[in-house]
């Protein structure tokens, strides 16, 4: 089949190539070529699936698929990049989605963006305030019902 899809790459079949590679197991092929058509979101999978995660997300954005990117962002813990497309795409998105990405994506961001703090200034997190111990439960509780 790998071969097949080169035979098709060759001769501007690109479709036909794009399926040989896929069905043969040559993620990386058939992510190229549906590139090359534009087909983003399957690029996407592609290139997820062998791995290319960051690749992915910005596929998925550019495909319109912002649940899938906002998971491989999440999957990364890139949360600087998780909040970036999210600003950046928000007029693509539902208010609905808009907000129910915010109530879920947000509360993790400063979370993880608190025990980073934490984790380099122990003492500095509790000493300047930068959350209370009620606030803490906040993010606790945020992070519970996130899970459920």
């Amino acid at each position: 089949m790998r071969q097949a899809g080169h035979l098709f790459n060759e001769i501007d079949m690109n479709r036909h190539a794009a399926q040989c590679f896929f069905s043969s197991g040559d993620q990386e092929g058939a992510a190229s070529v549906f590139f090359k058509l534009k087909k983003y979101g399957q690029a996407a999978e592609c290139f997820h699936a062998i791995g290319q995660v960051r690749k992915a997300a910005n596929l998925f954005a550019m495909a319109g698929l912002f649940a899938n990117a906002f998971e491989c962002y999440e999957q990364l813990q890139d949360w600087d990049g998780l909040l970036q497309c999210l600003h950046k795409h928000r007029d693509k998105l539902s208010q609905a989605d808009e907000k129910n990405f915010t109530d879920k994506y947000v509360p993790i961001a400063l979370n993880e963006l608190y025990q980073l703090y934490a984790n380099l200034n122990p003492e500095g997190a509790q000493t300047m305030g930068v959350v209370s111990d009620e606030n803490k439960g906040k993010v606790q509780q945020m992070r519970l019902r996130l899970k459920f």
